[in-house]
């Protein structure tokens, strides 16, 4: 298997997941060495740096990657997630409409919402008509995120495990992602991550760096 292509930044990816941030960064670091403008590289390296919390690093790196590939899914989710933790909430819409052109109901509910609530709210308060679109491809995850943000952690727990239902790719990178902060002392989500093979250190947020 190709280093760059494969292994390299799949381990990064795994230590990542399983709270070994020095391990991922090197990994990644290593691939960016071998090929600087290699998109995968600099998107592998962009959402790193967002669970590191290096979030304004994270926006150049993603959009590094962004330029040399404007599709590139990872870069998008690291821009994307590392502007709304900056609260950078203009830019961050401008992303929602693009991302929810399937839902052009949501969508128009959530730009008319931003412009009397802000976004954090917005995105609360149409918790339920999200969950409701569940069927038509809202994903699961993203619904839990909507509750989080509204303080519901029961019902956004319910929503994880319902993803872990599903057996959503993405899941295990709850263990990481800042959004999910504010549930990791819930016993649920402890019990949650053990069930996924990933280690739960102890009730404090990892630290990053």
């Amino acid at each position: 298997m190709d280093e760059l292509g494969g292994s390299t930044q799949d381990y990064g990816h795994v230590a990542m997941i399983m709270g070994r941030p020095d391990e991922a960064l090197v990994k990644v670091k290593k691939g960016l060495a071998l090929d600087p403008f290699n998109p995968m590289a600099l998107s592998f390296y962009a959402i790193i740096l967002h669970c590191a919390r290096r979030y304004d690093e994270a926006v150049t790196q993603a959009r590094r990657a962004l330029a040399i590939q404007p599709d590139a899914p990872v870069a998008i989710d690291a821009l994307y997630l590392s502007l709304r933790e900056l609260k950078r909430f203009d830019e961050v819409l401008a992303m929602d409409k693009e991302m929810l052109a399937a839902f052009p109901d949501f969508r128009d509910k959530l730009v008319k919402a931003y412009t009397k609530e802000g976004w954090v709210k917005a995105w609360g308060n149409l918790a339920d008509e999200q969950a409701a679109l569940h069927d038509k491809g809202m994903d699961a995850i993203d619904i839990a995120d909507s509750y989080t943000l509204r303080g519901d952690n029961a019902k956004a727990l319910d929503w994880l495990e319902k993803a872990y239902e599903e057996h959503n790719p993405s899941l295990p990178y709850i263990s990481c992602f800042p959004r999910c902060d504010p549930l990791r002392s819930e016993p649920r989500f402890q019990a949650l991550l053990r069930r996924m093979g990933i280690p739960v250190k102890d009730n404090r947020l990892l630290q990053y760096h």
